[in-house]
């Protein structure tokens, strides 16, 4: 039996069969194993995985991944009346697995072994186990109407940034193409600032000392902003900063009116073709 449902799984590349029929319960198995994997860190910093307490940490990480039996459970049954989820039912491993997880609730606060019911008996016992059970049932089917709310309000609003990976992967050549040149503009005019200073000390009040100085300096110059410190003085400083500044400015246009004549119409062709999307 368990190797004819591995076969299936494998087969169908999803856990529908231990999820609602027609319904993968694949995502409440990833959100388990990240619940573990996010508590890890916790479990290892209190001591749960050292060498006396190693079968509690185990116990713990196992627990946390059969939760998605009922979180897989109560997605399905707070969905019934959604699109999509109309006229199903819930696979038999499922409804078996949550009972199983139940019983095993009851159970182990009936006798002791779980301490939420140590201590307890009579009226007070029965009250703790439903308030358990209660908790368990309601907690994770709140996560999952709060969850699901919010998305439906960001879906909208995020798909825009999928509209934005079509235009950046007709866009990223000529915009790499742009940080180059603009960056080599930048580091040819810091060497041209240093070699004036270097050969005519007077041309900069404060000179930078050394090439990392001159090339914030030419970053600064380029978009048209003073340096802290360095400030040109002589004429032919002032030229150089000034033909700096209309350089980067002139290559910004060109670059910018040549990217978009040709780039232009494949940009078009994806906006119609979102647009028919949309429509």
């Amino acid at each position: 039996m368990g190797t004819r449902l591995l076969t299936a799984w494998a087969r169908e590349g999803k856990f529908c069969l231990v999820g609602f029929s027609g319904t993968p319960s694949r995502e409440a198995f990833i959100v388990s194993v990240l619940l573990a994997l996010g508590f890890l860190p916790a479990w290892i910093a209190e001591g749960e995985f050292s060498s006396d307490s190693l079968s509690d940490g185990l116990v713990l990480v196992g627990s946390t991944l059969v939760l998605f039996i009922w979180n897989a459970l109560i997605a399905g049954l707070v969905s019934r009346g959604r699109e999509g989820w109309r006229n199903v039912r819930p696979t038999l491993l499922l409804v078996l697995g949550a009972v199983a997880l139940a019983v095993v609730l009851i159970v182990g606060v009936a006798t002791g072994r779980f301490e939420e019911g140590r201590g307890l008996s009579g009226i007070y016992l029965v009250a703790m186990i439903a308030f358990l059970l209660a908790v368990t049932v309601a907690v994770p089917a709140a996560a999952f109407l709060l969850g699901r709310t919010v998305i439906i309000w960001l879906e909208p609003r995020f798909r825009v940034y999928g509209y934005l990976v079509d235009y950046l992967r007709v866009m990223w050549v000529p915009i790499g193409a742009f940080a180059v040149g603009y960056l080599m503009i930048i580091v040819l005019f810091a060497g041209f600032y240093g070699t004036l200073a270097r050969f005519h000390p007077g041309a900069f009040a404060n000179p930078a000392t050394g090439i990392t100085e001159w090339l914030s300096f030419s970053f600064y110059a380029a978009v048209g902003q003073d340096f802290l410190t360095t400030a040109p003085v002589s004429v032919s400083a002032r030229i150089l900063v000034g033909t700096h500044l209309i350089l980067s400015a002139g290559w910004a246009v060109v670059m910018f009116a040549a990217v978009m004549s040709s780039i232009g119409p494949r940009l078009d062709r994806i906006a119609r073709r979102h647009a028919e999307d949309d429509g």
